[in-house]
């Protein structure tokens, strides 16, 4: 079964109730370049620690995608986000193109296989219990600055900080906590969405942080993603909440919250999300419906990659297209190719608005 694909006929509005219509044009449609089916691990070592990180008792963590090729091979590999370390990024790359997997078969035939994303942790096996006295000394002096309502000196203390990058993993998620209080202090909640994120992004978030600030990151997260229009997102974030040790009082007061977000995700209302793609060259999208589409295109879009749980397919893009996926793809993103700056909004139709629509 292929990815379908349609046209849309109207671009969407910012209203109280919304109504799109869709139907086939006589305009080009973007071409499907590939699709594919299942694979199976046989070899998948870890990355090679850098040297001069271990030497320096640098630690991180790095967020990969990644695409099974009909030989087993994996192929174009995007980091999705990291702590920041490029030399980690980099040992993540050269490990994961060595993996190997038996490929995934079609009618005897191999064929390409989507993985969704892994998550590689930098640690070292005798790295230090906690921070470091630098640390210490430049994450109190910024904290002190924006007790006193310093914001810019500190924001300047952090940069230098981050200029330096030589962090444990104690010390990466409590950097980009106190960057997010810093972003919170400036109204920046994109910036702060980001921090958050990433200072509980380690497999072991609970760990360096405590459960208490975890928690209390998670809820905080929750809200940014609601505010920023990442309901599927934020819904993942609720069930890492209640799947959390002691998170009763806060999965109690999210609760309500999270239930009319599900409702109104499984209505009939379209699900719009401004997108923009930033200095990697790529934006993801996780994708909550079967059926989206792309409008209000500023700049340039070159693929649209659709990596599912069990399939993959890739298209050159085309303006006022929509795609479909089929149910049985399981959970999907969409990596979104093109120039840094282009932004555009992704709109998410609910199927039966387009099977009404075709008949």
């Amino acid at each position: 079964m292929r990815c379908a694909q349609f046209s849309i006929a109207v671009l969407v509005a910012f209203t109280a109730s919304i109504n799109i219509s869709v139907a086939k044009s006589d305009s080009p449609s973007s071409e499907l370049l590939y699709e594919m089916v299942e694979a199976k691990p046989l070899e998948r070592k870890a990355a090679r620690y850098p040297e001069e990180s271990a030497r320096r008792g640098q630690e991180g963590w790095v967020q990969v995608s990644y695409v099974i090729d009909n030989n087993g091979q994996v192929i174009d590999p995007v980091i999705i986000d990291s702590s920041g370390v490029k030399d980690f990024e980099k040992a993540t790359l050269r490990a994961i193109k060595k993996w190997q997997y038996s490929p995934a078969m079609r009618d005897g035939e191999p064929i390409q296989q989507c993985q969704m994303k892994v998550q590689m942790d930098f640690v070292l096996n005798n790295g230090s219990d906690g921070v470091r006295k630098r640390f210490r000394a430049m994450y109190m002096k910024a904290s002190d600055y924006l007790e006193q309502g310093n914001f810019v000196e500190a924001d300047d203390v952090l940069s230098k900080m981050k200029s330096r990058k030589i962090w444990n993993m104690y010390e990466n998620a409590w950097f980009w906590m106190l960057d997010a209080k810093v972003a919170s202090a400036l109204k920046d909640e994109s910036r702060e969405l980001s921090s958050l994120s990433r200072a509980v992004s380690s497999n072991d978030g609970d760990k360096y942080l405590g459960s208490d600030n975890f928690l209390l990151s998670q809820q905080r997260i929750f809200i940014l993603q609601l505010k920023s229009e990442l309901y599927t997102d934020a819904l993942d974030t609720f069930q890492i909440i209640e799947d959390s040790p002691n998170s009763q009082k806060i999965s109690a007061n999210l609760l309500e919250t999270a239930k009319k977000l599900e409702n109104y995700m499984n209505s009939d209302q379209l699900l719009v999300r401004n997108q923009k793609i930033g200095s990697r060259g790529v934006e993801v999208h996780k994708l909550y419906r079967n059926s989206f589409g792309v409008s209000e295109l500023n700049g340039n879009l070159e693929t649209v990659d659709i990596r599912c749980q069990s399939k993959r397919t890739k298209f050159t893009f085309k303006e006022d297209s929509m795609w479909s996926v089929p149910a049985s793809w399981g959970e999907c993103s969409v990596l979104f190719e093109g120039d840094e700056g282009t932004s555009f909004k992704i709109v998410e139709v609910n199927p039966e608005q387009i099977d009404d629509n075709q008949s």
